[in-house]
């Protein structure tokens, strides 16, 4: 239990990841789903549960492998629980910056229901917001510019989150192995790791998806 908050942090990035990466193509080839004739969500739960566990279970695996090769090529000496207590927290940026982006599209229309019921909690007819006669719309996911401002900012926000990350595990490494040049080197397979889990949030992003 001494772990727990370090692991749901990776868990929090884990299952966020497979969320969008389990509405692309390739997963839904993988499981062998048409995605133009998407069976519904019920039909394919066994393989997204197990999917998802799977997902979760690589990560936590490939992340406190990385950190204990870092480790290792120091001799810092330390073990894998103490590593994922100090390395772990370094995550959340990617974590949060990856379930904003994901979770943007989302927020962009259904932040519209909570305007529109703000304006009128009760049923009232009061006009709190001064929006009555507002209609909730999804327009803007049909012109290119506007898909062009909002997956910019999508992509904006994963690049953020994982330089925050980067700075934030580079600082944690120092000041665990007290000097510049032994820390660069017990955090290059961290940064390897961050780096290519950069290029698969972004892949994510531009991945065709279906069902």
């Amino acid at each position: 239990m001494k772990n727990l908050p370090q692991d749901f942090i990776l868990v929090l990035l884990g299952t966020g990841s497979f969320d969008g990466f389990n509405e692309t193509f390739v997963w839904l080839d993988l499981i062998g789903v048409n995605p133009l004739e998407f069976p519904g969500r019920s039909a394919v739960i066994i393989p997204v549960i197990t999917g998802l566990i799977g997902a979760n279970l690589m990560l936590i695996v490939l992340f406190v492998l990385m950190i204990i090769i870092g480790d290792r090529l120091v001799d810092g000496g330390l073990g894998g629980a103490r590593l994922l207590e100090i390395f772990a927290p370094t995550i959340l940026p990617i974590a949060l910056a990856y379930h904003a982006a994901h979770y943007l599209p989302s927020l962009l229309v259904d932040g519209q229901y909570v305007l529109t019921a703000l304006n009128d909690p009760f049923g009232s007819g009061a006009n709190i917001l001064g929006l009555d006669g507002y209609y909730v719309t999804s327009g803007f996911f049909n012109h290119r510019e506007t898909m062009r401002v909002i997956w910019l900012s999508q992509a904006g926000l994963i690049v953020l989150g994982h330089v925050i990350a980067v700075i934030l595990a580079h600082a944690a490494s120092v000041q665990v192995y007290g000097n510049l040049k032994r820390a660069s080197l017990a955090g290059l397979p961290l940064a390897v790791f961050m780096v290519l889990y950069t290029w698969l949030g972004l892949w994510l992003l531009a991945a065709p998806k279906g069902g």
